[in-house]
């Protein structure tokens, strides 16, 4: 027979278990359809006709036209269906400006389909989140390319490209998409416990603590913190997930929700992802720190405007109603 203590931690493996499958099913709800969508668009050849509506904006950041099917690729599929898109094209050689624009707009407008679906699961229009996400990303690119032109810096030729070659069958698409998405649910299940370890410790409230100097500035509360700093670091499918339970719950205000979302949207992953941008030539300190500097930048000023016309009326603008 178990000890008492031991009831107890069984009790909560099992509430923990139960969160985690809750969490992972409302992911799957918004990733299965939309693979499955963009899968096929990608096998009907429509991404080059998506494409050519894009490439002449290219031209305001500073990139060809050619370009614009790996941007496109990025944001329907994610950045390895960028980088895909990016071995395939070509073109002249990219100069490192270049290159670290390419890869600032791909981590800032990637996997839209999927990412906004999230942000609408806990309670953002998706109109809104996709005006902020592609804003963004034009936003700080145009701010690297006018800097390098004016200081005419990072004009060389980039030299550090790799390229990402896959297989495209179905069958290995199907594989890897199973992979996926159970390594999502194992990821989330690692989080929720981690989470709950560190709230025993007390650790959850130091961190707290810590960024509450940073976060009340930006409209959030110091609740929110953990869940930011995941979806900044881990990406935004892990932390809007936890937000999004979080909200079922009712453990966050609206405005809460309102900021984080709108933060993570524009900056998280930062690790995976730059890694990922950096080993296709991508300079680290622009697309790490300015990606960084700019998203609390504007966070700030989100925040500030939300204040003059009303925590209300914006969040009855930018949110779904009674979410």
């Amino acid at each position: 027979m178990l000890k008492p203590s031991a009831v107890v931690v069984v009790q909560e493996c099992r509430r923990l278990l139960s969160r985690s499958f809750r969490v992972w099913l409302l992911l799957l709800r918004v990733m299965i359809p939309v693979s499955i969508a963009v899968k096929v668009v990608q096998e009907l050849g429509l991404l080059s006709y998506i494409s050519l509506f894009f490439s002449p904006l290219l031209t305001l950041i500073g990139l060809p036209g050619s370009y614009g099917i790996v941007l496109v690729s990025a944001m329907l599929t994610g950045l390895y269906g960028g980088i895909l898109a990016l071995s395939q094209v070509l073109g002249d050689p990219l100069s490192i400006e270049q290159v670290t624009v390419l890869t600032m707009f791909m981590l800032s407008a990637h996997a839209l389909i999927v990412e906004l679906n999230i942000g609408r699961l806990a309670g953002l229009r998706r109109r809104y989140l996709f005006f902020l996400r592609i804003g963004f990303a034009f936003f700080v690119c145009s701010m690297i390319h006018h800097f390098c032109q004016i200081f005419d810096v990072f004009q060389s030729r980039s030299s550090a490209v790799w390229t990402l070659t896959s297989s495209t069958g179905f069958e290995d698409w199907l594989i890897a998409e199973i992979c996926h998405y159970f390594s999502i649910g194992s990821i989330v299940a690692a989080l929720i416990f981690a989470m709950r370890v560190l709230e025993i410790v007390g650790a959850m409230n130091w961190v707290q603590k810590r960024l509450k100097p940073l976060l009340s500035p930006l409209g959030m509360s110091d609740g929110v913190a953990p869940l930011v700093v995941v979806g900044m670091t881990l990406g935004l499918a892990y932390g809007g997930g936890l937000i999004v339970d979080e909200v079922a719950n009712g453990r966050l205000s609206r405005l809460d929700v309102l900021m984080a979302m709108s933060l993570v949207s524009m900056c998280h992953s930062l690790i995976e992802d730059t890694i990922l941008m950096v080993m296709i030539g991508g300079e680290f300190w622009i697309i790490f720190f300015m990606r960084i500097f700019v998203t609390l930048l504007l966070t700030w000023g989100l925040f500030k405007l939300i204040q003059k016309i009303g925590a209300n009326r914006a969040t009855r603008w930018l949110m779904i109603p009674n979410k």
